[in-house]
């Protein structure tokens, strides 16, 4: 019973995880905020960052919790920001691959280049706003399938604020929440004691089919 135990604890960690935590980007590499920038907490409380006009803090953005960065930049210089997945890659699989969440106001639109190494970036397009209206409860969705750009993985994305689509004053431009990986996959290696179990499992497995045969 201990061997068959083993081996389906095993066989688990082979298979894809059914349901697993959502994974947001959760590095930010760079931020160049425009005019009317900063972060705009309807958390609640969960946030723990700091907030207001012309402030930036990368724990805005690296979680879904009601805080969202205002890019800034309706006019002059478009607010941008590259953001990237430390533990993994998205890539391009079935459906949309990336879902950017904006919880705040109205549904102001980014144009988007994603990257594999943070130095080369390629386009993905531009997403315009509706203008409809976000907040925490209900924030605005946009999703993005990948396949249309140049590389079919990458784990940085490089968002700027789409002028022709951006609200004035603060909180100025898109209002970026958190980005979520839908096709992602982890680049963490398993710990010692994960490999021993995975063994383990994998031995018992064995053994157990070949006394079936005999």
């Amino acid at each position: 019973m201990f061997k068959k135990t083993l081996a389906v604890a095993a066989l688990a960690m082979l298979s894809p995880l059914a349901n697993a935590a959502p994974f947001y980007a959760d590095t930010v590499n760079s931020f160049a905020g425009g005019t009317g920038f900063g972060v705009y907490d309807q958390s609640g409380g969960s946030y723990l960052g700091a907030s207001g006009n012309g402030v930036y803090d990368p724990l805005a953005v690296t979680t879904l919790d009601g805080a969202a960065l205002a890019l800034g930049g309706a006019s002059g210089t478009a607010g941008q920001i590259v953001i990237s997945f430390g533990s993994g890659s998205f890539f391009d699989g079935a459906g949309a691959d990336l879902r950017f969440f904006d919880t705040f106001g109205a549904a102001e639109g980014f144009v988007l280049d994603i990257s594999a190494d943070g130095t080369n970036f390629f386009s993905v397009g531009t997403f315009p706003g509706d203008f409809s209206f976000c907040f925490p409860g209900a924030p605005c969705i946009t999703d993005v399938d990948i396949s249309g750009s140049a590389i079919n993985s990458g784990s940085f994305l490089r968002i700027t604020a789409h002028q022709p689509t951006s609200v004035f004053n603060y909180p100025e431009a898109y209002d970026l929440d958190a980005v979520e990986a839908l096709n992602f996959t982890t680049t963490s290696v398993p710990e010692p004691g994960t490999i021993l179990l995975l063994g383990l499992g994998l031995a018992g497995l064995g053994y157990s089919r070949r006394r079936t045969r005999a």
